[in-house]
């Protein structure tokens, strides 16, 4: 739980400091969003509802309605998704929606091609024919989706548009193109079927005829084997029958040439062929309004009014001679019926006459060849007949139930749902570099972080301050605020860090060493973290509070401590480490500080040498231990443990070092890799601790908020 809650307080912290960049990025990312939403060309979607009835329909025979199993319909639905899909139906609604002359949708120029001419490099010319076609076809079939809703017999056809009234009119064009294509499919199956069974009836006309005549044949053969009695019944069956088939095959040819005359609009021919008085006498009328009509003007008012007179004769004409066609049609009818019925009762007959059994035999293998030819006919004849009249009443399976309308809202772009998933991933972002930066990238913001980071004790953070002028003139250092304004924020923080360095300092030591004198090692990562400046403080603090101290500016490299107390010195501690000096004026390294009174030695002049020779020298050694026996508190200002070596010698002098790290300056990387410098060559019960330097001011402060207690 309480590991939990650490992680919680940490997250919050990153949160709560990165607070500024999660808002940067989420108003960026939002802002060139609603940029790419704004330039984005919207596209209407309609959709088209179509319903798929798999019950198997015939006109004919409403009654033989049949539906298949549930498998088989779901795989007819699925396989209907893919027929509205297929190219033919694609085909179909580029023609009957003209999309070749939609703007939309008409032939353009490429992204490449566009390119190319634009810089020169090559004519733009626009895709014809088949090309332009197929480029047509792909674009539609990207701007046309089609799905099953769920496991329903419901099919929606989606088109997407720059135009809602374009969208709606694609939708429903590509539904009525799909139903089209389907009563047309259904219709050629048929025709198909029909050109099969077709040329099989003439087969069966020729094969029906030959068994016919064989049987009689075989009667008129076989006849005079019969008795007398039987034999003229028979006879006389027949020369009826003889006749029966005469007439109606006169009567035949007589419709066959009143057909023929009638549909060649020969109405002379169709008169003499019909041999009716009516339809002679029509025709008789027919020619001589054509005599008159041919003696006058061709545009004269007579003309034109017999012209009129004659289309009514000539329609007359045609009416009645259909009406006598039809008389002779019935009456060869007849006949075929009484022709029939005499071939039955000359065959039954004959049959019940008193044969020889192979005369029997073999009429009973005619008359069985003749039946089966027979039902064969029938059932062809009866089957083309209900395929032709199946042709003309197809319906398709599949009907629109809701037609596309135009769409009030654009599809795409949806700018609600694109600005909030935006928002969620800027959100995602921006919280995500706030944890990079805070971890990897940037510097430290807070003691929390300071403190989570490098899981050592942050003492407390030291605030900003700004430089101010002193009476003479000079740049003031901030140190000065321990002595010239005890009650400030500042002063406050360095007491705060002398009061952790002495309880630190009166804990025992575990090697057992024992100085009268403490000290302490001030140091950091790299310059310009405050450094020399929380040193001098530091020391003023323990000088305040009337203790002996003496603060050493061990910088050979960089000095700074005299600009921070405005003192100049001809000789320090170079040149004292150096042998410039004789122990005899060794005293004339130490300078006192103008406004605390503390001794103070410094390093007024840069080295060319290297330094780190004069620090582990047996000279420091002793100066050191002189240090702690005349001194209470030694402060050493050292140089930047992660830049050059000369600090990380001088950690073996320390009772407990102070590392500083200047408020989001320095990277963790650079103070993770000091610290480690740092333990590797401190003592190892050396206490180290950490405190963050020119930390600013704000309202969500732990001391902002008690800004009352100081006196700035």
């Amino acid at each position: 739980m309480d590991e939990q809650e650490i992680d919680l307080r940490a997250i919050l912290g990153v949160l709560r400091r990165h607070v500024r960049l999660i808002v940067l990025v989420v108003v960026t990312v939002l802002v060139i969003t609603g940029g790419v939403v704004y330039s984005l060309k919207p596209e209407y979607t309609a959709t088209t509802l179509v319903y798929v009835d798999t019950a198997r329909k015939d006109l004919l025979d409403p009654e033989a309605l049949a539906a298949g199993s549930s498998a088989a319909d779901n795989a007819r639905v699925d396989s209907e998704v893919e027929i509205v899909r297929s190219i033919p139906t694609l085909l179909r609604v580029i023609q009957d929606a003209n999309l070749l002359n939609d703007p939309e949708f008409m032939p353009k120029l490429g992204l490449r091609q566009e390119l190319m001419a634009f810089l020169r490099l090559a004519e733009p010319t626009l895709p014809t024919g088949e090309e332009a076609l197929n480029n047509l076809v792909e674009r539609l079939r990207g701007a046309i989706s089609v799905q099953r809703r769920g496991l329903t017999y419901l099919i929606s056809i989606n088109a997407e548009a720059a135009s809602p009234a374009t969208a709606a009119r694609i939708a429903n064009a590509t539904a009525d193109a799909y139903i089209a294509l389907q009563i047309q499919s259904k219709t050629q199956s048929v025709l198909n079927s029909l050109d099969v069974l077709e040329p099989r009836i003439s087969e069966a006309t020729s094969r029906l005829a030959q068994s016919e005549g064989a049987f009689d044949t075989f009667v008129e053969d076989n006849v005079a084997r019969l008795s007398a009695g039987d034999s003229s019944n028979i006879e006389a069956l027949r020369q009826q029958l003889a006749q029966a088939t005469s007439e109606r095959q006169r009567l035949g040819s007589i419709v066959d040439t009143a057909n023929q005359s009638l549909q060649q609009l020969n109405y002379e021919q169709l008169a003499s062929s019909l041999q009716s008085e009516a339809v002679a006498g029509l025709e008789q009328q027919r020619t001589d309004l054509l005599n008159r009509i041919n003696s006058l003007e061709p545009n004269s008012t007579d003309a034109v009014d017999l012209r009129g007179s004659l289309a009514q004769v000539e329609q007359r004409l045609q009416t009645t001679a259909q009406q006598e066609i039809q008389g002779l049609q019935q009456q060869v009818s007849t006949f075929q019926d009484e022709a029939s019925g005499l071939r039955d009762q000359v065959r039954q007959r004959f049959l019940g006459s008193d044969l020889p059994p192979d005369v029997l035999t073999s009429i009973y293998e005619l008359q069985q060849n003749s039946t089966l030819a027979r039902t064969n006919y029938e059932r062809l004849v009866a089957r083309v007949n209900d395929l032709r009249a199946q042709a003309d009443l197809q319906v398709a399976d599949s009907r629109v139930v809701a037609q596309a309308t135009p769409p009030n809202a654009p599809s795409f772009p949806n700018s609600r749902l694109i600005l909030v998933l935006a928002g969620l991933a800027a959100v995602g972002l921006g919280v995500g570099l706030a944890f990079v930066v805070d971890n990897f990238v940037g510097g430290f913001t807070s003691t929390d972080q300071l403190e989570t980071v490098t899981r050592r004790e942050v003492i407390t953070g030291i605030p900003l301050q700004r430089p101010n002028k002193r009476d003479d003139g000079h740049i003031a250092s901030a140190a000065d605020l321990v002595v010239t304004s005890p009650l400030s924020h500042y002063s406050e923080s360095l007491r705060r860090v002398r009061l952790r360095l002495d309880q630190l300092l009166a804990a025992p030591r575990a090697d057992g060493r024992q100085r009268r004198g403490k000290v302490i090692l001030v140091t950091s990562s790299l310059p310009v973290e405050g450094k020399t400046t929380t040193a001098l403080a530091l020391a003023r603090t323990y000088g305040v509070a009337g203790q002996r101290v003496l603060i050493i500016d061990a910088d050979l490299r960089k000095p700074s401590l005299h600009k921070q107390l405005n003192v100049e010195s001809t000789s320090g501690l170079h040149e004292y480490l150096a042998g410039e000096i004789s122990p005899e004026e060794s005293k004339s390294i130490i300078n006192r500080d103008p406004q605390s009174g503390i001794s103070v030695v410094l390093s007024a002049n840069q080295s060319n040498l290297p330094t780190e020779h004069l620090l582990t020298s047996k000279t420091f050694v002793q100066l050191i231990e002189a240090a702690t026996q005349a001194f209470d508190i030694v402060v050493i200002d050292t140089p930047p443990a992660g830049v050059v070596v000369d600090g990380v010698y001088l950690m073996q002098f320390a009772d407990v070092i102070l590392f500083l790290t200047r408020y989001a300056s320095t990277t963790q990387r650079e103070v993770l890799n000091a610290l480690k410098t740092i333990d590797r060559s401190k003592v190892e019960d050396t206490p180290l601790v950490l405190a963050m330097t020119q930390e600013p001011g704000n309202a969500r402060s732990y001391n902002y908020k008690y800004s009352s207690y100081y006196a700035d």
